[in-house]
């Protein structure tokens, strides 16, 4: 073991090396994680020396998964060098599970399996739900060709999406409704805070005949106002489709399809602006592409906003009941990233548990349980415990 290691566990008070491990209670860890050994004295209650003990198992993950040491050396008024190391690590912990446990003497030790996601693989779905949102963007330069309306497909495309959503447990919100009456703009304004995820959907025409020898004349056509008529036969129909999470990152590909037009038809004969073998491609290509959103927006961490309550010893987060929380449950908050100064064993920026006091619909009031280091306002990511 390294020399700051040994020391870093030394301030931290593990006693790995002290004691003789001996599981009293075990479990089969869940599949795709990680374990990590954490100990904490026994105090108060078996419960809160648990909790510190994972707290530790974490710290100790910080250190051996995606961790950035950082060292530079001060002199200070008296002329003394001196040398700082502190680590940084980012934790993608999408949940956790105790699966051993020893308590001997004034000593408890847990053996944790923890869930580090990298949305590559399939995984449950998450104790806390999480918020998709919609948004349209037609960027086409006309709303009709063939008989088919762009609005009416990019908002089939939306309640389609929603609906698989819904059956993933996933709740979906349109942040873009019109803005015309208070309620709304409150509305939208609610699910833009609370969003985890953004789903934008796009459509736009392409006439099917400019191929790669003549793009240039068509673009210099484009700029003298000569670009065909979009609704001329040969035009193609192109729906995407991409999903980002709540700092504007990409989390899969570009979804894009095709659409194969029907053949034109007298308006009279018209009875949908979306014909239904429009439809029917479209339930098949968001069929396809579904698990692959899934997957993304499961295997991320759930996040919050974490702020203080002016004049009051409580903290707030932007997740409720229509979510999942519940008052009285414990909840585990990891800082984006976390800081640790392996000088004096300060904890600059460390996992905390918070104890849900109050739950509305869209937010929670939460009470500081357990952990060391400063809480400043910011995003979090949360694990139910």
């Amino acid at each position: 073991m390294l020399p700051y290691r040994k020391f870093f566990a030394l301030l931290l008070g593990t006693a790995s090396l002290l004691t003789v491990y001996m599981p009293v209670q075990a479990e089969q860890p869940m599949q795709g994680t990680v374990t990590a050994q954490g100990s904490a004295l026994t105090s108060q209650d078996p419960d809160t020396a648990s909790i510190r003990a994972l707290l530790d198992a974490l710290r100790n993950v910080a250190t051996e998964k995606s961790s950035r040491l950082t060292s530079h050396s001060v002199v200070d008024s008296q002329g003394n060098l001196a040398e700082l190391i502190s680590l940084q690590s980012q934790l993608d912990v999408h949940s956790l599970k105790i699966i051993e446990q020893e308590n001997r003497g004034n000593l408890t030790r847990v053996q944790v399996a923890i869930n580090l996601q990298d949305a590559s693989g399939t995984c449950p779905a998450p104790m806390i739900g999480k918020v998709l949102t919609t948004d349209l963007a037609i960027t086409s330069n006309g709303q009709n060709n063939n008989h088919i309306d762009i609005n009416s497909l990019l908002l089939h495309t939306e309640q389609t999406s929603h609906l698989l959503a819904n059956n993933a447990k996933i709740k979906a919100a349109r942040i873009n409704p019109a803005l015309n009456t208070y309620e709304s703009a409150v509305l939208a304004t609610e699910a833009y805070h609370q969003a985890d995820f953004h789903l934008t959907l796009g459509a736009y025409w392409q006439q099917a005949d400019v191929s790669n020898s003549n793009q240039v004349g068509q673009q210099i056509s484009n700029l003298l106002g000569l670009q065909k008529n979009s609704s001329a036969t040969g035009a193609q129909l192109h729906l995407q489709a991409n999903l980002s999470n709540h700092h504007g990152e990409q989390q899969s590909q570009d979804f894009t399809i095709v659409i194969k037009l029907p053949q034109d038809q007298p308006i009279s004969s018209q009875t949908s602006n979306l014909p239904e073998n429009v439809k029917q491609q479209l339930n098949t290509w968001l069929a396809s592409i579904w698990p692959s959103m899934q997957i993304a927006i499961n295997c991320s961490p759930n996040y919050v906003r974490l702020s203080k309550l002016i004049d009051a010893p409580n903290w707030r987060i932007n997740k409720g009941k229509r979510l999942g929380l519940k008052v009285g449950q414990r909840l585990l908050l990891i800082p984006e990233k976390m800081h640790l100064d392996l000088k004096d064993g300060a904890l600059v920026k460390a996992p905390q548990v918070f104890t849900v006091e109050h739950v509305e619909p869209n937010g929670a009031t939460l009470s500081h349980a357990i952990g060391q280091g400063d809480i400043t306002d910011g995003l979090f990511k949360l694990v139910a415990l």
